[in-house]
């Protein structure tokens, strides 16, 4: 290579680069720099920011200067050809927001002013020496840009961390065991009875420690959200913006008072307030991590740069900090992930509850439990009824002033705090088990609770709602204790940990905001106080909430004549329906509108003991759109109508007409169940009439594999699929090059047929190969619009209990609004 060419790549390497880091990694490390919780959900340390940054710093020109330098060895027009089509999609993340926020563009036309424009500015650069030289005065921002994220107060802590340990010297009065249960996002609202008492029918758990323990019934958070109220919670401490949730902002926390007299046995999935010294994990290597948190940054990424009308069919990223990638679905990596580690997370901590330790300290038992935190999916049994997705839930945290997606997801919490109530009712088992349980302290509560109003905020607390965001369970049973007490003091969180001090004759070597209530002396404080995460201040809530709870509480019941999370909200729409037998209504067999159930199938072959019970109905409604738009639902199942609805006015996951039901599970026989859904049609005479819009028929034990559902239904895990997407009332998923199930089976009755199913292909034909177990090919052709087949496999050796099934196929661009490189759009996939 000569001087000239060399010459000529050291220009495209500072270029490219310089591109890069203005329209690429600067938007992401804006973001991140000011919100650094993200990495404290990642668990990042200073080895792993330094290779976050270096990555995405160097991922971009790496890979355009690869291509440049492949299309160089063809010819000098390719070369060119290459640096134009780099420079356009460099530029191209550089205008797209420019665009976005100076015209109010519709998503195409917005994608294609982008476009056109970053292209003709690559013509130019590509062409004229003057703006390839602007270009290289643009050069420092190579280093300015992860310079001024690297120098973000709260990358730099993290940069800089140090070892934090425990206290010394720390004197005890007492050392019992200890046991520390924190829940997440739990309104204390959700736990009381009509007269203000915790529940014991629903919920068990809570109420018998209670019975046996000192409940602060007017106890309260400090904050909604999770990343400040923990550390207040630990310390002691009111919150402080701009301190990250880690030991080396909190180096005086419960942990660090433990560790040098007990052994900490900790579970935090949020925050990192045990320090390595007291806690010891098992780190992942810097690649573990990269892969682990960069499917994140591309949602972050994509977030910023896409109009809004494609941003809000990506996942959210203002509910959590880590998980971004995971889809409203059953297959997605949260539900995967983190809605299987919540129960999971339980049964290690179960299991690891001893006797005695092997040192002879005593042991500290602490456990974050990320539940009843949405995504609400469980049955007080445990069992899986439903996806992820919340309708009503919009991305700034706010519910749609749709009182009825209110109460759907509001049921749906309350069945999640009833498996909350089961999994407690494990640990205090476990406690009675091993002994524990009398000598120990133990201390239950929440960080914050969660509203449920149409139109407000579900975790940001206001003075109209302040109650439900802030009211949370305090429960604590203090050594030998067996007599319950109710203390009606204003309680704050902040007072955890100076309590746990009292009962324990140690004094904290720090100095904390709360105060010690189960003191002689306690006296509360005249006023709640919880702390905006906006920074924009705090809102004040009464120092008595018992007058507003009662308030709420009543709410809840006109809600909810019981509200156990099987039964229906009371909405309104013929709400004296529910329970009766069609046969006692009057049916009639056409509509005007047609009803269309997501995964009715799943409802051909239901084992009510199983891990899934499919009790969340979705669907939607198709006809004359007047009609269905003002349609009233009522869903039967096995003959009987088990729940009314209609469809929302608003899209949900970009869909209209869009509805949904929780039916009481317990209601789901074993084997073939029959669901109907009919409109509700007032008669002349005052009565109604039931036109049948929908009825399962297909009496096939097959489910489509990609569906949603497919995954807590029958075990099936997929790769390669993107997000499901709808043709009219047909779901379907767009592959990539490369797309994967496995599929449980069952040796003694194998599968003899694959069915497939593909929509579209796109703009052209394409190859597409299927294989099933690796080495057994089934198909390999071209196919091209529509198609479907039935593909043996008797050719195919199945002999373990896992099929997997591959598909390869080309790729093409559908358009400039949609860049994703797409195989085949599969509506169904069927073993048979």
């Amino acid at each position: 290579m000569d001087h000239a060419i060399r010459r000529s790549f050291r220009t495209d390497a500072i270029h490219f680069t310089t591109l890069w880091s203005l329209g690429t990694a600067h938007p992401i490390f804006d973001l991140l720099g000011e919100n650094p919780e993200f990495f404290v959900a990642h668990d990042a340390h200073a080895l792993d920011l330094a290779g976050f940054v270096l990555f995405v710093c160097g991922l971009g020109p790496l890979v355009a200067l690869s291509a440049t330098w492949a299309a160089s060895r063809i010819g000098p027009r390719s070369r060119s050809l290459m640096t134009w089509m780099v420079v356009t999609s460099f530029l191209f993340v550089v205008v797209l927001p420019i665009v976005k926020r100076s015209w109010e563009w519709d998503a195409v036309l917005t994608l294609t002013a982008a476009g056109s424009m970053s292209g003709l500015l690559a013509w130019g650069y590509v062409r004229l020496s003057a703006l390839r030289l602007f270009v290289t005065f643009l050069a420092p921002a190579i280093i300015v840009v992860p310079l001024l994220f690297v120098l973000q107060p709260g990358v730099t802590r993290l940069l800089r961390a140090s070892e934090v340990r425990s206290f010394q010297g720390v004197e005890f009065t007492m050392t019992p065991p200890v046991v520390m249960v924190v829940f997440d996002q739990l309104p204390l609202v959700s736990l009381l009875d009509r007269d203000g008492r915790i529940d014991a029918s629903l919920y068990p758990s809570f109420a018998s420690l209670a019975d046996e323990a000192t409940w602060f019934s007017n106890a309260s958070g400090v904050a909604g959200l999770t990343e400040l109220a923990m550390p207040a919670l630990l310390t002691g401490i009111r919150p402080t913006l701009g301190r990250l949730p880690v030991a080396d902002d909190y180096p005086g926390n419960l942990f660090t008072l433990f560790g040098s007299r007990y052994r900490v046995v900790a579970t935090e999935p949020i925050t990192r307030l045990c320090p390595d010294t007291v806690c010891q994990g098992n780190r992942p290597s810097l690649l573990t991590w990269l892969r682990a948190s960069l499917s994140d940054v591309v949602i972050v990424y994509l977030h910023i740069v896409l109009p809004d009308a494609i941003a809000d069919r990506l996942p959210p990223v203002t509910r959590n900090w880590k998980d971004f990638a995971a889809n409203d679905t059953w297959m997605g990596r949260w539900e995967a992930h983190r809605g299987s580690d919540r129960e999971r997370l339980v049964t290690d901590f179960v299991r690891a509850i001893g006797p005695t330790a092997e040192d002879g300290r005593p042991p500290f038992y602490f456990l974050h439990l990320l539940l009843p935190h949405e995504p609400w999916v469980y049955l007080p049994s445990g069992q899986r009824y439903a996806t992820g997705s919340v309708a009503g839930l919009n991305r700034d945290g706010n519910w749609a002033d749709n009182e009825m997606a209110v109460l759907r997801s509001y049921q749906r919490h309350l069945l999640q705090v009833r498996f909350a109530d089961e999994l407690l009712g494990r640990i205090l088992e476990r406690l009675r088990h091993v002994g524990l349980y009398d000598d120990a302290l133990i201390v239950v509560t929440a960080d914050h609770g969660a509203g449920f109003q149409p139109g407000g905020s579900f975790r940001r607390p206001n003075r109209s709602l302040f109650v439900e965001t802030a009211a949370v369970p305090l429960v604590i049973k203090v050594p030998g204790q067996h007599s319950g007490e109710v203390i009606r003091t204003n309680t704050e969180t902040i007072d955890v940990v100076p309590t746990m001090a009292g009962v324990l004759g140690a004094d904290l070597p720090w100095v904390p905001d709360g105060a010690d209530m189960l003191a002689p002396d306690a006296a509360g404080r005249p006023k709640k106080k919880m702390i905006l995460a906006d920074g924009s201040g705090s809102v004040a809530g009464p120092g008595d909430l018992a007058p507003v709870l009662a308030e709420m509480v009543a709410q809840k019941y006109a809600r909810f004549d019981l509200p156990d999370g099987f039964n229906q909200p009371n909405i309104g729409l013929y709400d004296e329906l529910v329970g009766r037998r069609l046969s006692e209504l009057d049916v009639a067999t056409t509509s005007a509108v047609e009803v269309f159930i997501d995964g009715h199938v799943l409802f051909e072959d239901v084992d009510p003991a199983g891990p899934f019970v499919p009790a969340h109905l979705t669907g939607a409604v198709t006809g004359p759109d007047s009609a269905a738009r003002a349609s009233i639902l009522a869903v039967s199942l096995n003959g009987v109508v088990a729940g009314v609805t209609r469809p929302y006015s608003f899209p949900v996951g970009g869909r209209e007409g869009a509805w949904e039901l929780v039916i009481d599970a317990r209601l789901v026989l074993s084997g073939a169940n029959d669901v109907g859904v009919y409109v509700v049609r007032p008669d002349r005479d005052g009565s109604v009439v039931l036109d049948e819009a929908f009825r399962m028929t297909d009496t096939t034990r097959n489910a489509n594999l990609i569906l949603d559902q497919a995954g807590p239904a029958l075990g099936v895990t997929t790769a390669g699929f993107f997000l499901t997407e709808w043709a009219g009332p047909r779901p379907f998923r767009w592959t990539a090059r490369t797309a994967t199930l496995h599929i449980p089976v069952d040796l003694d009755t194998p599968p003899e047929t694959l069915i497939i199913d593909v929509l579209m292909t796109g703009p052209t034909r394409k190859a597409l190969t299927i294989t099933v177990n690796d080495d057994c090919t089934v198909f390999d052709g071209k196919v091209f619009g529509g198609w479907s087949a039935s593909l043996p496999l008797s050719g195919c050796r199945i002999d373990r209990g896992t099929v997997e099934v591959r598909l390869r196929s080309d790729v093409s661009v559908l358009s400039h609004s949609d860049r994703r490189e797409l195989g085949v759009a599969v509506g169904s996939i069927e073993l048979r």
